[in-house]
């Protein structure tokens, strides 16, 4: 005797493959274009990697001679003394990131304010730039991995500034831009079963004893809030696979050692609102035969239960 347990996976997920987005005015000294993202998608927290993505604009040389200029960025939301730049979604949460003059780059390349810098590798660095000329500044903004934060739109404010000059013999200052930074998260969720973490799960009870029992794990992995939700096809009962309705097993359905009753063949919520972000707990459940066999005729006795996670 053996009951097929399948999981169902719902994914809830807010803006969903849409891009990042980076808002900017169009900047009328030496023309820095508005910025744009190069294939871009939503932050996945559960990622195993690094971020980046490239963000290119245009200087124009307005003059009548050859220059270089360079652009330095301001800390945003975080005023303290480390560049740690933070995005925030107004609601208390935080998803870190940065911004660096190249790309795969160390500390020595983050951007930075002009009272701080210490090397050109600091700034958007455009040299050579001739009269009429427009010349790509480019730099990179990285989300590192591992941030299990909610799903949601993140921003911070850049303020931007744009010099004539190299960054250790400046011609001062041409013009400042503040530049919003919009970050979208993606709210991730899913089910399987933590015993081979997979969607479908087969117990089978063999031939049926008293007391019998089984244990299953649920693994979610999440970083919203969400119900998880069981359904039984045969009303918490093994039928037999004939077609003799008359011919079932009633079964106990534990969660955490509680008795959860699907009887009514409805799905019931078994936790409602879980906060717990998580890259993969692990939620018990056992499955117990009666005290008490009736007489069965032989075959084969079957249930599906229905398992979900639903975003709230």
């Amino acid at each position: 005797m053996w009951i097929w347990i399948r999981s169902f996976l719902i994914l809830i997920v807010s803006s969903l493959f849409f891009p990042f987005l980076v808002y900017a005015n169009t900047l009328e000294f030496f023309n820095l274009e508005t910025i744009y993202w190069e294939d871009s998608e939503p932050y996945n927290p559960f990622d195993t990697t690094t971020s980046t993505y490239k963000v290119t604009s245009k200087i124009k040389n307005n003059t009548s001679s050859k220059i270089d200029a360079f652009v330095t960025a301001s800390k945003g939301n975080n005023n303290s003394l480390s560049y740690t730049r933070i995005a925030q979604d107004g609601l208390g949460n935080e998803l870190v990131y940065q911004l660096y003059s190249q790309k795969n780059a160390d500390d020595n390349a983050v951007l930075k304010e002009f009272s701080d810098l210490q090397s050109e590798t600091e700034t958007i660095s455009v040299s050579d730039i001739k009269a009429g000329e427009k010349k790509n500044g480019t730099f990179f903004i990285t989300v590192p991995a591992g941030q299990n934060v909610p799903g949601g739109s993140y921003s911070d404010s850049i303020q931007f500034v744009l010099y004539e000059g190299e960054w250790d013999d400046s011609e001062g200052v041409q013009e400042s831009v503040v530049i919003d930074i919009y970050f979208q998260v993606a709210n991730v969720l899913s089910l399987n079963f933590g015993v081979n973490d997979s969607s479908d799960l087969d117990i089978d009870f063999g031939l049926v004893e008293e007391n019998m029992s089984k244990q299953l794990y649920v693994r979610v992995v999440s970083n919203t809030r969400f119900d998880l939700i069981a359904q039984s096809q045969e009303s918490q009962k093994l039928v037999h696979e004939g077609g003799n309705a008359n011919m079932s097993l009633s079964y106990i359905f534990k969660y955490n050692n509680t008795q959860v009753d699907l009887s009514s063949g409805l799905p019931v919520t078994i936790l409602d609102n879980e906060s717990k972000r998580t890259s993969g707990k692990d939620y018990p459940f056992s499955l117990q035969l009666p005290a008490s066999i009736p007489l069965l005729s032989a075959g084969q006795y079957r249930d599906t239960i229905y398992m979900s996670v639903v975003a709230q």
